[in-house]
């Protein structure tokens, strides 16, 4: 350094020279400035010179390595480069000649984040991706190696395999810090096969999957029957490979009594489905964070250890209830070294649960619940799903299939999705739970040759509307909307008024004549009543000296009962429709007397489309 001083350069060096660790404080003088790295003539002092000249990019204006010409390789510097005879001229003229090192950096502010794969099947713009982890020999030597297939084919992996790209070629980031299970990724013949043009048939995939559902599962006494049944289970199979297709996913929740099989389907989707894992009560939250972040199916068997608000682990509980639409995030503190950090888990995944009682509220109307009874077929009660010898087709290639068949189509059921709003109509809560398995029934019926899918499991979801009253809770909100039909359709009149006592009266009679579950005398009473009516925030009338008037109108009880998926009063009939009610209370009035019969079973029917949401 004093002798680049002495010959008229500003010059400095580190301290303690090339053995010398570099900090970034160093480079703070050097700002903004032309900075050319004159290394020793050794491998410790070009070393140096290029950690030197790494920290000074971006912050210095230019940076430039020269190595000086003529210097023996024995730590010579450039000392001895002007004791050997050579001039400042020389070097001022080696300066100019000499490379710029790197790219001086640009920044720009973009308008969103980088697209990133953070799951191995995914949809991204407009092409689908899918992530595997298969052996690679190299040099003789064998390691699993990340490697990326898109929808198109083309293969990326950090290795000289034929036809492959490697990864910094993708266009997109990578992010996945984990490995999944080995049996629930794609194979690597699998892989080859799909990059030589490859394809699955769906139909095939489909009808293997419903013949392993069916060999294994019986549904007797369901609200469908066994084929149905079955054919609803397999398309939320493949619900699960496409789950980027979807704002929103249901849950299936099997219930029954002890025997009944409701593990066995738990068993069942959770070897076939997309990243499928069979949770029991004692797995860590840690572990279900991670899988949940991967979108993996997560089957929860006895839910009601990790539901009991008592006993259950409220993170896990707080990560099962948030997780059924697309771009939901469960926030949790991670030491990083020394530090705590925030981190967002991505908790939208499918979920199955079986029980023996029946989900709350909130899982119910997230829900597809399957009731199971004992199953008296000898066959498949003697069948064991964890037993491959017993599978009809071969479990790994359905699951090499299923991912070929969802990379191909990830984009297609996509489109899918947005058709099914046009053709079903379920709507609002009804429609959430089904909305998936209805756009892949609607894709399998158009594009894979699966005829009349789509009417079978738009049928089933709204026979399931009328049974529900049957296996979920009561929801009162529902009870009262029927309550409220009754009444309009006795009085015959275009508006209604009720006190919140006459409501609960007649809503107490329905849960009674029905037998339906509540605590107590009674199913209500008409504080709880007023309560709901305000939340359903219906239209307040006048008030007597004993009670609040409420007033209904028949628009407003159409749109309340559409909402509960209950069925809409028919149109208003001019020969009977009364502005009176008191004319229609009269027995003389023959109309008024058939109507009023007619409504009362109506009425009755009306439980048959479910009081529970």
């Amino acid at each position: 350094m004093d002798r680049l001083v002495q010959e008229g350069f500003d010059a400095t060096t580190t301290p303690g020279g090339a053995g010398e660790r570099w900090h970034a404080e160093y480079a703070v003088p050097l700002t903004g400035a032309t900075v050319v790295v004159i290394p020793d003539a050794d491998t410790p002092g070009r070393e140096h010179a290029q950690k030197v000249a790494d920290g000074l990019v971006g912050i210095a204006a230019e940076v430039r390595i020269l190595e000086l010409p003529g210097l023996p390789d024995r730590g010579k510097d450039v000392s001895d480069w002007f004791d050997a005879g050579h001039t400042r001229e020389e070097l001022e003229k080696l300066i100019a000649e000499a490379p710029t090192y790197g790219k001086t950096p640009s920044a720009e502010i973009l308008d969103d984040a980088p697209n990133t794969i953070k799951r191995p099947l995914c949809l991204i713009g407009d092409s689908a991706y899918a992530a595997t982890w298969p052996y690679v020999s190299l040099n003789g030597e064998t390691e699993q190696k990340l490697t990326i297939v898109r929808d198109d084919g083309q293969v990326f992996i950090n290795a000289p395999v034929s036809g492959a790209l490697p990864l910094s070629e993708l266009g997109v980031d990578v992010s996945l810090p984990t490995m999944p299970p080995q049996d629930r990724c794609w194979s690597g013949p699998a892989l080859k096969r799909y990059a030589t043009k490859g394809r699955v048939d769906p139909h095939d995939v489909f009808d293997r999957a419903c013949a392993v559902v069916d060999g294994f599962v019986d549904f007797r006494r369901s609200y469908g029957s066994q084929r149905e049944m079955v054919e609803l289970v397999a398309c939320y199979i493949l619900v699960t490979y496409f789950l980027d297709a979807f704002p929103v996913i249901g849950y299936l929740w099997s219930t029954g009594e002890y025997g009944s099989g409701k593990t066995t389907v738990l068993l069942v989707v959770a070897e076939l489905a997309y990243l499928g894992q069979l949770i029991l009560s004692g797995g860590t939250y840690a572990t279900l964070r991670d899988l949940a972040d991967y979108g993996a199916t997560l089957a929860f068997d006895d839910a009601e250890r990790i539901m009991d608000p008592r006993r259950g682990d409220p993170d896990k509980q707080a990560l099962l209830l948030a997780g059924n639409r697309r771009g939901t995030y469960v926030t949790l503190k991670e030491q990083v070294g020394r530090q705590w950090v925030t981190r967002n888990v991505h908790a939208y995944c499918p979920r199955l649960f079986s029980a023996i009682r029946l989900p709350d509220s909130v899982l119910a109307s997230r829900s597809i619940l399957l009731p199971m009874v004992r199953s008296s077929d000898e066959r498949k009660s003697r069948r064991d799903p964890m037993d491959e010898r017993s599978w009809p087709h071969s479990r790994k290639v359905i699951v090499d299939d299923l991912w070929a068949v969802a990379l191909a189509n990830l984009r297609d059921v996509h489109d899918y999705d947005a058709r099914v709003l046009d053709r079903t109509a379920l709507i609002g809560r009804n429609l959430q739970p089904w909305r998936a398995v209805l756009a892949v029934a609607l894709w399998l019926d158009e594009k894979g040759g699966v005829t009349g899918l789509f009417e079978r499991m738009e049928a089933l979801a709204n026979r399931y509307q009328t049974e529900r009253v049957e296996i979920e809770d009561v929801n009162p909100a529902r009870l009262a909307a029927v309550a409220l039909k009754g009444l309009m359709q006795q009085s015959m009149v275009d508006t209604i008024t009720f006190t919140p006592g006459g409501l609960a009266s007649e809503m107490n009679q329905i849960a009674t004549d029905e037998d339906l579950p509540f605590t107590g005398e009674s199913f209500t009473n008409p504080k709880k009543v007023g309560y709901l009516l305000k939340r359903l925030r219906l239209r307040r009338g006048s008030r007597t000296s004993k009670a609040k008037i409420w007033e209904l109108n028949r628009a407003e009880l159409n749109d309340l009962l559409l909402s509960y998926g209950v069925p809409e009063l028919p149109p208003a009939d001019d020969k009977v429709l009364k502005d009176d009610p008191a004319e229609c209370r009269d027995a003389k009035d023959a109309d008024c007397a058939v109507n009023t019969e007619h409504s009362t079973e109506e009425t009755a029917n009306d439980l048959a489309w479910g009081v529970a949401s």
